[in-house]
């Protein structure tokens, strides 16, 4: 994962988000994640601003070098690109492909939950600068408390789905205590990541005691699926460089128990964005409907189904 920070000129709030997180993912043990940053102006051969140089280094954190200028290939290298401003947005889309402007957020939406920009402190008082400093640091630590949590979901998701050791009921119900116990959970960080993973993948029971994966199986269980009457179309996202062997042979479950499917286009791109260059295929399920084809709507609105045969795929251009 590469995550690029972006101001104006790069000689300050960008500059020192990137050093900021970096050495944060070090001290905290996170690997695979590279941290850049650029400006979206070029100014030459600029130095970093100085005032900010000389506050991040009374927190332990080195903020020399040159700025560097934004470019098309480092953008679209980029997993997550983190503006300042609207500003910044705006400039970002006039070089970034269009597909991957889902990418840009801007600094307090991403950190915080604020629809605000990131003020430039150049030119301010040391108290604006100050402001500046802990407001990044503070983000920066957001951002790091949401990794932490990301990979307790994905060690969550795989214990829910995946974990052939242990005994499940036949409904996929797994017993919290074990969690707690034996994998290093909490109850309020289980209830946290129930509430607010995007996709609303788990439930507990009515006691909390028990918790499951509402799909996404690779051991059989039976989650109670309710089947569905499906909308006319619906779309599965998937990588490019897969795209010929599914028109060819079909949506299989691969692992899975069934094919997930989206009911917007939208969805499905993220979905296929995990898997890289993404592309939609359009299913035409009413037809499959008329046609027999049993399908399955889970608590959280994910289309399933066993399997789609190629007559019914078609990929919608982008």
């Amino acid at each position: 994962m590469k995550i690029l920070f972006i101001c104006t000129g790069n000689a300050c709030r960008s500059a020192l988000a990137e050093v900021i997180l970096r050495k944060m993912l070090n001290d905290n043990g996170i690997h695979g994640v590279e941290v850049a940053s650029c400006g979206t102006k070029s100014y030459g051969e600029l130095d970093r601003d100085e005032t900010m140089c000389r506050i991040a280094a009374e927190h332990g954190y080195e903020m020399g070098g040159k700025a560097i200028p934004m470019t098309e290939q480092l953008l679209n290298s980029a997993d997550r690109i983190i503006v300042m401003t609207e500003h910044h947005h705006n400039e970002v889309t006039r070089l970034l492909t269009y597909s991957h402007w889902n990418r840009i957020v801007r600094f307090n939406d991403y950190c915080f939950g604020e629809s605000s920009d990131l003020p430039d402190p150049h030119y301010q008082t040391e108290h604006v600068y100050r402001t500046c400093f802990d407001t990044i640091e503070h983000g920066c630590l957001e951002i790091i408390k949401n990794m932490n949590q990301n990979k307790k979901s994905i060690k969550l998701a795989y214990l829910l789905r995946h974990d052939k050791n242990y005994a499940f009921d036949e409904h996929g119900w797994r017993e919290v205590e074990d969690l707690i116990l034996n994998y290093g959970f909490t109850m309020p960080l289980l209830e946290n990541i129930v509430a607010t993973n995007n996709k609303q993948r788990y439930e507990f029971n009515d006691d909390k005691t028990r918790i499951r994966a509402r799909q996404g199986h690779s051991i059989h269980v039976d989650v109670e699926l309710n089947e569905a009457t499906p909308p006319n179309l619906l779309y599965h996202g998937t990588s490019e460089n897969v795209v010929p062997g599914i028109l060819n042979e079909g949506l299989k479950p691969g692992t899975r128990l069934h094919v997930h499917l989206s009911s917007d286009i939208e969805t499905a791109l993220k979905v296929g964005r995990r898997h890289g260059n993404s592309k939609v295929l359009k299913i035409d399920s009413k037809t499959m409907r008329t046609d027999g084809v049993r399908f399955y709507l889970s608590n959280n609105g994910v289309w399933l189904t066993d399997f789609v045969p190629p007559k019914y795929i078609s990929l919608i251009d982008s």
